[in-house]
């Protein structure tokens, strides 16, 4: 085979390849150009809120770990969002003594309850305790 019959070749395969791709048809009808339109909107909304979402749980994880005695020494270890809205985690750190000890916190209707408040318990067993919800471990990666 020649390097011209090969050349051919390819140019070939390539141009069927490329035929057999499905191409991408712009909106033409009005309708079309709405529906197109929302689609792009609600994606853009979709994506704003999940943004959004995601800065409001850095900064409740940010005030967790600014209340301890060594922020410095501060892991998140699970940080969940409940049916309810509510945000629990639970984190490790050290103590006065150099002691790393687990903790935890919720947070819900605007308030932050860390353990060792009084009320706490309360709080983290109304909201948290036995329950499941959304993981959402990745803000761990924020506050490093």
């Amino acid at each position: 085979m020649t390097i011209r019959m090969f050349g051919f070749l390819v140019l070939l395969v390539i141009g069927l390849v490329q035929c057999d791709r499905p191409t991408y048809a712009p909106p033409s009808t009005p309708e079309e150009i709405v529906a197109h339109d929302r689609s792009n909107q609600i994606q853009a909304n979709a994506q704003r809120k999940n943004e959004l979402q995601f800065q409001s749980f850095v900064i409740i994880a940010k005030a967790v770990k600014a209340s301890m005695k060594s922020p410095d020494s501060f892991k998140l270890d699970t940080f969940t969002k409940m049916e309810s809205g509510a945000v629990c985690m639970t984190f490790h750190a050290t103590n006065s003594f150099n002691a790393i000890i687990p903790g935890s916190a919720v947070f819900y209707s605007d308030k932050l309850h860390v353990e060792g408040e009084k009320g706490y318990s309360a709080h983290w067993n109304k909201m948290c305790a036995g329950k499941h919800g959304e993981d959402f471990i990745f803000v761990r990666q924020a506050l490093s």
